[in-house]
């Protein structure tokens, strides 16, 4: 049974986010994703985001170095609100800004066990 998955620093794009997708249905009891540092953009982030329905165990998740921006920001909030038992969620160097940490934001009371958040260098300011 498949319960960590490391796929950071690769050269995924979004055609490899979306094969991604696809796979993540076989892997119910997934609880560690690692992404950071791909190239895949908003379109593979919402394909991972809307499977990631079907990992209930996840607990750690990994998006970092992504330049989501504030549109990331949506499907991230997404993911909060599907995976219920995440508790480390890394975001770092993601320009989510002001507007984007506000859509998290209303994501996070469904992470009640969310221990660790990581938002460092993403140009948040006091709004924020």
């Amino acid at each position: 049974v498949l319960s960590h998955l490391g796929l950071g620093r690769n050269m995924i794009g979004n055609d490899g986010a979306f094969t991604l997708a696809n796979s993540l249905a076989h892997f119910p009891q997934l609880t560690s994703l690692d992404l950071c540092g791909n190239r895949f953009s908003l379109p593979g982030l919402t394909a991972v985001s809307t499977a990631l329905a079907s990992c209930s165990e996840l607990k750690h998740l990994k998006l970092t170095f992504l330049q989501i921006g504030a549109g990331g920001a949506k499907e991230v909030q997404r993911i909060c609100e599907r995976c219920t038992r995440l508790e480390h969620l890394d975001l770092r160097d993601n320009q989510l800004g002001d507007a984007g940490t506000e859509i998290l934001a209303s994501g996070f009371r469904h992470c009640t066990r969310l221990r660790r958040l990581n938002l460092h260098s993403n140009g948040i300011a006091d709004r924020g």
